[in-house]
């Protein structure tokens, strides 16, 4: 049986698992991976609010993913994907690097979308890892003695967290500042679609000195403000922008079944529909099966990629291919949202919502921790 080539793009929850799924199917056996990623890092996107308030450190949520790839004897190149020729199936690359695939795991996520407001040089986009160095250095040049203004746009599990590490940025400096968050919808983390969850985060975060503004979206940022649909403006000294995400830039020109923003259809297999030989499991699709809709969530990623690999084996195989079953959907949502202060809330379905200390021990410990120790030596 001639050896097939597997080029995996991607080094997000979604990339890494598929790598550990490599080793732990033997797929090794049968194929040879070719694994890209631009920044050759990997950044536990859920973590790094709290960088702003140095409870962690960089080294504490990012892996070396050359390293990694060194564990499981998997070729890594840091390199930037620039087209995808999905008929001659191949992929080339910044440093000139042209590859052939007999399967293609597109596992590139997400990035920040601006909704085409004015003024998107003037905030601060908070998702990557850079992103939140340039915060950091943003929130050093504030004069704290001055009683500073933070806008946060945005209310959903981003906006929330970094509203409470910015609480906290501010409390161990003895100072204070005004923090609003501005939120189109009329609540916050609405996307839960759970009542009791959204009261007790506004409630832990209004006691903690933070403003809501909902039912305003944002029309223009300014340099010392934003202006609201109201025609309302709110002066501001910061503003930080968590508000919504877009598929990766590398699908827009991608010849790909897509909807909404763009985000890539798949079928229950991850298979891109009409590419059998493309798979595309995490942020970057669409995953609807049987009216039930995946959240863009690091844990449904993480699954959806243990679902491709496993059908790249069954097809070199000639077996028949797993579907996979949504476990973190938009109709039943687990979450663990920290808002500063050592407190999260739990998220269990629609119903349930838990505020306290042990949600937040629970996050750090036996999910961040456990999950960052794959990068230690």
């Amino acid at each position: 049986m001639t050896r097939k080539k597997i080029v995996l793009v991607g080094g997000g929850f979604a990339g890494v698992e598929a790598v550990i799924e490599y080793h732990k199917e033997k797929l090794e056996d049968l194929a040879d991976i070719i694994w890209i990623d631009k920044n050759g890092r990997f950044e536990y996107l859920p973590a790094l609010p709290e960088l702003i308030s140095e409870k962690v450190s960089v080294e504490d949520v990012t892996g070396d993913l050359e390293k990694f790839a060194a564990k499981f004897g998997v070729e890594f190149h840091r390199d930037t994907v620039e087209e995808v020729d999905l008929d001659g199936r191949t992929v080339k690359t910044k440093s000139g690097l042209t590859l052939d695939y007999d399967f293609l795991i597109l596992a590139v996520g997400a990035e920040p979308t601006f909704f085409n407001i004015k003024g998107r040089e003037n905030t601060y986009p908070a998702y990557h890892l850079d992103d939140y160095l340039k915060i950091i250095d943003a929130l050093r040049e504030l004069e704290l003695s001055k009683k500073p203004r933070i806008v946060v746009v945005g209310a959903g599990l981003t906006g929330v967290e970094v509203a409470g590490e910015l609480v906290d940025y501010v409390k161990k400096r003895s100072a204070v500042a005004d923090i609003y968050v501005v939120e189109k919808v009329g609540k916050a983390v609405p996307f839960l679609g759970n009542e009791k969850a959204s009261k007790l985060v506004e409630e832990y975060l209004k006691s903690r000195g933070v403003n809501f503004l909902f039912g305003k979206g944002v029309t223009e940022i300014k340099l010392d403000g934003v202006v609201l649909e109201d025609g309302y403006f709110l002066e501001s000294n910061m503003v930080i922008w968590t508000a919504g995400v877009a598929p990766n830039s590398l699908v827009k020109n991608l010849n790909l079944p897509k909807k909404g923003r763009g985000w890539v259809v798949v079928k229950p297999t991850i298979q891109v529909e009409g590419y059998e030989e493309v798979y595309a499991p995490g942020d970057i699709n669409c995953a609807i099966f049987d009216s039930d809709v995946a959240m863009k969530m690091a844990e449904e990623a993480m699954l959806q990629a243990k679902v491709a690999i496993t059908n790249i084996k069954r097809t070199i195989e000639g077996k028949t291919l797993v579907k996979h079953r949504i476990a973190f959907s938009v109709r039943s949502p687990k979450s663990l949202i920290s808002l500063g202060g050592n407190q999260a809330v739990l998220v269990y379905g629609r119903r349930f919502a838990h505020r306290g200390r042990l949600p937040y021990i629970i996050k750090k410990i036996y999910v961040e921790k456990r999950y960052m120790s794959r990068f230690k030596d």
